[in-house]
């Protein structure tokens, strides 16, 4: 039989997935506040039950019942339990899978995700481990197809924003509250000038007003759910005097940060 006069290719590709490197089912008790790092690679959670915050790269999230959680290469994250919680967890490496953006980073899963997550926590503990392998990259695959199918870059990527993210990206994982912009524009080989229009297009702002929010919102995420007091986070995001931060926090939010403190306490 002549393959290539009677077969058309249809489809090649490399798989994305190259491994699990773990599942679990955690339950979080109301009153909790915790403090961790996530894994290297990828990271999702499906929320069961509960309702809690959590911050991740300075951002702070609200997430419910249905809702998926993303993290990406050993990110800082805190959480406050307020209603008993219970979520699914899945570590892998997917070189091939672009990190989703920060913008969403908790959103509701798709439909089917519900019964693709609840499948893999079965298939996780097959008797027959080859089975088991085989079931759960497939479950995985099936479930990675489905958020990207939602995930808004994808329908409006651009360079801009690719090089932005790489940027901002860098800056989080790096913990810097005040990036020098020459040392972005040494960094990323990208003049000042079209760094500030880089920053302009994409986020609407200039690079010193962007910086700004990113550091104000990661005060709110550290005033809410870290132990730290106002005195400390000041320090820690560079600032010289605590009535430095305290105005610019007031500036930004319209309150200052003593009430969020007395809040959390």
């Amino acid at each position: 039989m002549d393959l290539q006069a009677s077969s058309r290719l249809v489809f090649q590709t490399n798989c994305p997935l190259t491994h699990i490197s773990g599942f679990w089912k955690f339950e979080r008790r109301a009153g909790l506040k915790t403090a961790a790092r996530s894994t290297p690679g990828h990271l999702i959670h499906y929320v069961i039950s509960g309702h809690y915050s959590v911050s991740i790269g300075r951002r702070i999230y609200k997430v419910k019942p249905g809702d998926i959680i993303y993290y990406y290469q050993e990110e800082d994250v805190a959480c406050d339990i307020y209603k008993d919680a219970a979520f699914y967890s899945v570590a892998f490496a997917a070189p091939d899978f672009e990190p989703l953006p920060l913008d969403f980073r908790v959103f509701p899963a798709p439909r089917k995700c519900d019964r693709l997550f609840r499948k893999l926590s079965k298939v996780c503990i097959e008797n027959n481990p080859r089975t088991a392998v085989c079931a759960a990259h497939g479950t995985l695959l099936n479930i990675l197809a489905e958020i990207q199918r939602i995930r808004p870059d994808l329908k409006q990527s651009s360079a801009c924003d690719a090089a932005w993210a790489q940027i901002e990206h860098y800056i989080r994982s790096k913990h810097i509250s005040r990036p020098a912009l020459d040392e972005l524009s040494d960094k990323f080989r990208i003049s000042i000038s079209s760094l500030i229009r880089l920053c302009r297009r994409v986020n609407g702002k200039t690079p010193i007003q962007y910086f700004k929010a990113l550091r104000m919102e990661e005060a709110r995420s550290l005033l809410l759910l870290s132990g730290m007091n106002v005195s400390e986070i000041a320090e820690y995001l560079g600032y010289g005097r605590i009535h430095e931060f305290s105005r610019e926090f007031s500036s930004h939010f319209g309150h200052p940060p003593s009430a969020l403190f007395r809040r959390r306490t």
